[in-house]
């Protein structure tokens, strides 16, 4: 219960703060959701998509800031779309990684959500 109050606070002012002008409705519009820790070496980033917006999705997944680098991941085939989610086993380094976003691709755009910590 308490996580669908937080969801509907987090649409209510992501669609307050944004005009017409900003934010398409052709954009798809998605969250962020909070990092999960599997253990020391292991996370999983994960995303909510609320709405798809009118263009054709093509693509979507995570973004994220390794020392001085951004890397991308797809999880386009892995995942339906009304929620996406990716799990690294590979020795994540959380000293070396501050921040992470989701991105979702279109035909003619790419919309990215803000940069969360990890």
């Amino acid at each position: 219960m308490k996580k669908a109050i937080i969801l509907i606070f987090l649409i209510i002012s992501i669609t307050s703060c944004l005009s017409d002008a900003e934010f398409p409705e052709s954009f798809p519009i998605f969250i962020t959701n909070q990092l999960t820790i599997i253990n020391t070496k292991s996370i999983v980033f994960s995303a909510k998509v609320i709405s798809t917006g009118t263009e054709k999705i093509i693509d979507y997944g995570f973004q994220w800031e390794y020392q001085t680098q951004t890397l991308n991941a797809s999880v386009y085939k892995e995942n339906k779309p009304d929620e996406f989610s990716l799990t690294i086993h590979e020795n994540f380094e959380f000293a070396k990684s501050k921040f992470y976003r989701a991105y979702i691709k279109t035909e003619k755009h790419t919309v990215y959500s803000n940069w969360a910590p990890i």
